[in-house]
């Protein structure tokens, strides 16, 4: 029995079991790096290496019996404390969990500001020329009426207009309301969708019959990775922690920040 264990079948088993473990773990590790989980695949090509380099040399018996243990010590203990260690020094935040391009995004999305007057519209959601979206904008303390889309914006004349008995324009040329089926499918794109007013200002849904007027507060400058505020000039680089922050007062950071690596 003991001579079983030895010599060169003992030998061929170690060597196809070592081989059967190393493809499934660069398998796992091929599977962490497409999914940019570049440490993870770092450490499982390691213990690849590791495993045959302890069970292939005879330069250190005592490690045949230690790697299994020492690969568990090191992923299951040291790893989450240095992980742990690591993202007490971020700000703790949901927003640290997200990628820095979905961080980039949800910053514009929310670096918005109405403008001074506070402007409303009155709007029916539908299709210009039959297949651009597009509102029917009323303003009927300032007889305001326009169609616009999410590039451009048409100004229309009250006389050539259908108006309901609140002034508020219901019918207009080269512009087809949704139909309520219609609404109800299109209620998530709509609710991030911002309609062309002027360069600086777009109209934003506010419900599908009420419009506002706002305008990006923060421009992201994608030439040296940074955000402006456009009222103050204040410039927000990234910090190497996972947040955009301000070049002259470093405490104020923008949410929601991203993972750092």
């Amino acid at each position: 029995m003991v001579a079983f264990f030895r010599g060169k079948l003992a030998f061929t088993l170690k060597v196809i079991l070592l081989s059967i473990i190393s493809a499934l773990l660069i398998l796992l590790a091929l599977s962490a790096f497409g999914q940019k989980q570049y440490v993870i695949g770092i450490f499982l090509i390691l213990v690849v290496f590791g495993a045959n380099f302890a069970y292939l040399t005879k330069i250190s018996i005592p490690l045949k019996f230690f790697y299994p243990g020492l690969i568990f010590l090191l992923g299951f203990v040291v790893a989450p404390i240095v992980f742990t260690l690591t993202m007490s020094t971020y700000n703790y935040k949901t927003g640290n969990y997200i990628g820095k391009t979905e961080a980039i995004t949800q910053i514009q999305k929310l670096a918005i500001e109405p403008d001074a007057s506070g402007s409303t519209f009155d709007i029916i959601v539908g299709k210009y020329n039959g297949t651009e979206s597009a509102i029917l904008a009323s303003d009927t303390v300032k007889k305001q009426y326009f169609i616009a889309t999410y590039k451009e914006r048409f100004d229309l004349n009250a006389a050539d207009l259908k108006l309901n008995q609140y002034q508020v324009a219901t019918q207009a040329p080269n512009f087809t309301a949704l139909a309520d089926s219609e609404l109800a499918g299109a209620d998530k794109l709509l609710s991030t969708s911002r309609f062309f007013y002027t360069s600086e200002y777009f109209v934003a849904l506010e419900g599908f019959d009420v419009g506002a007027l706002y305008r990006q507060k923060l421009n992201f400058l994608s030439e040296r990775d940074a955000f402006q505020n456009i009222s103050t000039g204040a410039i927000y680089e990234d910090n190497g922690k996972g947040n955009y922050a301000n070049l002259d007062l470093p405490t104020e950071i923008l949410e929601p920040g991203w993972r750092a690596p």
